[in-house]
């Protein structure tokens, strides 16, 4: 892959989870680590669900290969969120990192 392709700054964050002070549970991102990507749109659909639509889009994100991204995590980039459902190491040489997600509108 040529490295001018991958022009979009984005943040990937992972689920933590903590106790507030009364002993709770409490689920939170935080900071993972930032990463230069290429962003792909793959798929899009509309759906309505009591009367409301909804839309879903899909998108390939393509990063460096940085070890312990997992689909609990998410990807930041402008105002978007991006849920990661899958990591696929291209080739299985630790290169680059495919995440497919998902986009909510």
């Amino acid at each position: 892959m040529r490295i001018g392709k991958l022009r979009h700054k984005v943040s990937i964050q992972k689920l933590e989870s903590t106790q507030d002070a009364l002993g709770g549970k409490v689920e939170s991102y935080t900071h993972f680590c930032d990463a230069w990507a290429e962003i792909r749109p793959v798929s899009g659909r509309e759906y309505f669900i009591d009367n409301q639509r909804y839309a879903r889009c899909t998108h390939s994100i393509i990063v460096r290969f940085v070890p312990g991204i997992t689909p609990s995590m998410r990807v930041l980039f402008n105002d978007r969120v991006f849920d990661i459902e899958a990591v696929l190491n291209a080739e299985e040489r630790n290169i680059y990192l495919r995440l497919l997600a998902v986009e909510d509108v």
